[in-house]
């Protein structure tokens, strides 16, 4: 029994030597500073340097230390064996998420009470040119009950802090709710708003709410902006899979608005729904009814594919800022390349009519050819589009009743049209070409050729078309030159022409 007895207050001199030596001299504080270090960083997964630890009035404690050689964390308190009540400040210039790096001037104070395998933490300070404040419980190997708030952060400084490219900039809030968290497990939900003054030229805000359950995740989004409304909804995301989806309504009171975002002065208004999907690369679907019919549309990497199902030809080609010559029930499709800038379009068209413009007045002037009054049951539209060269065929009708637009070329850099036209309408026939402005084309109509075809009707109708096909057979068989021949047909026209 006594040697038991002497083994203890052996046990307890050398601790408490040891103790001494480690706490009051030097060389016993750099290996106590160098322990403690080496600990510290083995739990945190951090370079972490100890540099002081005032243990002279213990379990009282004033230690100093360094994280990653540019943060400093200052701990105040008592410390226990099992327990722990300690303030702590944390300064730093610069913030390190994965390989991303940013400055940033971060102060945050704090409290830590609690046991060890349960403490209890809460802070608050300045991070991100914003606010935080944060408190949860932190276990032996997990987190739970996290609350956190952060507001008027950098949306910029936080998604480089992410790695990602910043898509909307500004000030933004933040707030995190954490059931559960663990290097497997996570429950959770966030919140994210940012508001952005200038986003390509407009004003927006953007809400976004992500609930967490492990690897699933769910989500919602709404942008507004006076000029839209974008709202994501029923959102899903595979992390595991690194797969996404989820549906959206789009609501756009004026493309013009959005002409810095789109790059091109669209007019009028826009409305869709459609999916969103993320595998590997984004696509997007979507359905509008905003010209009449159906439009549908598929978006995929670098390309836009557009069906067109029963759609108004004249609200349709109202989003550009040109006056529409015709209007028609619409199906094909259209095709745009985003990187080549080429524009394909196959259409049919329904019950075509050309509208009242300026090309149809210079006809009816020169030709007195009213053609806003035809209605074409079938007809066809292809065009083009590259490098700012608009290109386009128009066929309505066919036979002996017909209105063709061909090569028609239409410059967008300058603003002019230069199209050849050929027409068989209401007992005349004509050709000729549409040049120059745009908005004021000149008009050269081939009035011979119209003429020459209404002589020919008016002798039909007068002589029958058997004796007119015999005056023509006479005509030809007289041995004249092309110049003799028109001038023959000319003095007929002015014949008729003075009878009737």
């Amino acid at each position: 029994m006594i040697q038991i007895v002497k083994s203890f207050f052996y046990l307890i001199l050398l601790l408490s030597l040891g103790l001494s030596y480690l706490i009051f001299t030097p060389s016993g504080n750099t290996h106590l500073y160098d322990f403690l270090s080496h600990t510290f960083s083995q739990k945190t997964d951090l370079n972490v340097k100890v540099q002081s630890i005032d243990m002279q009035n213990f379990p009282n404690i004033i230690a100093t230390m360094n994280v990653e050689h540019r943060a400093n964390l200052v701990t105040v308190g008592k410390v226990g064996f099992t327990t722990l009540e300690l303030d702590y400040t944390f300064t730093s210039d610069r913030i390190s998420y994965d390989s991303a790096h940013i400055h940033d001037d971060l102060h945050i104070v704090g409290h830590v009470s609690g046991q060890y395998n349960n403490m209890y933490v809460t802070g608050h300070g300045s991070i991100l040119d914003g606010t935080i404040v944060y408190e949860t419980t932190k276990r032996t190997d997990s987190i739970e009950n996290m609350v956190m708030s952060m507001k008027g952060i950098s949306s910029h400084k936080l998604f480089k802090l992410m790695g990602q490219e910043t898509l909307i900039n500004g000030k933004a809030d933040v707030y995190v709710n954490v059931a559960f968290m663990n290097e497997t497990d996570k429950q959770g939900t966030f919140t994210y708003d940012v508001t952005d003054n200038n986003f390509s030229g407009i004003p927006l805000h953007l809400h976004t709410k992500v609930t967490i359950d492990n690897m699933q995740h769910r989500f919602s989004t709404d942008i507004d902006s006076p000029s839209l409304s974008l709202k994501v909804s029923e959102g899903t995301y595979d992390q595991e899979k690194k797969l996404a989806k989820a549906s959206y309504t789009l609501d756009v009171k004026d493309l013009a608005d959005l002409e810095t975002l789109l790059g091109y002065k669209y007019l009028g208004e826009f409305n869709a729904t459609g999916e969103i999907l993320y595998d590997k690369h984004l696509s997007i679907t979507g359905v509008s009814k905003t010209y009449g019919g159906v439009l549908d549309y598929f978006f995929e990497k670098n390309g836009l594919i557009l069906g067109l199902h029963n759609v108004s030809f004249k609200s349709f080609i109202s989003i550009f800022p040109y006056e529409p010559i015709l209007n028609a029930s619409t199906s094909g499709n259209i095709f745009y390349n985003f990187i080549k800038k080429t524009l394909i379009v196959n259409t049919k068209l329904k019950n075509a009519k050309l509208l009242q413009s300026k090309f149809t007045k210079n006809i009816y002037k020169k030709s007195r050819v009213n053609m806003t009054k035809e209605t074409f049951k079938d007809a066809k539209l292809d065009a083009g589009y590259h490098d700012g060269i608009f290109s386009a065929e128009v066929k309505l009708g066919e036979g002996n009743r017909h209105a063709y637009l061909t090569n028609a070329i239409i410059n967008t850099h300058n603003n002019t049209i230069n199209t050849y036209f050929d027409f068989m309408l209401q007992e005349k026939a004509f050709s000729g070409n549409v040049n120059g402005a745009y908005d004021n084309p000149k008009v050269d109509l081939n009035v011979k050729e119209a003429l020459e075809y209404q002589v020919n009707h008016t002798v039909k109708s007068l002589i029958g078309k058997k004796n007119k096909e015999n005056i023509d057979k006479v005509v030809n068989a007289i041995p004249l030159g092309n110049t003799a021949k028109e001038v023959f047909s000319d003095s007929a026209a002015s014949f008729v022409k003075m009878l009737f």
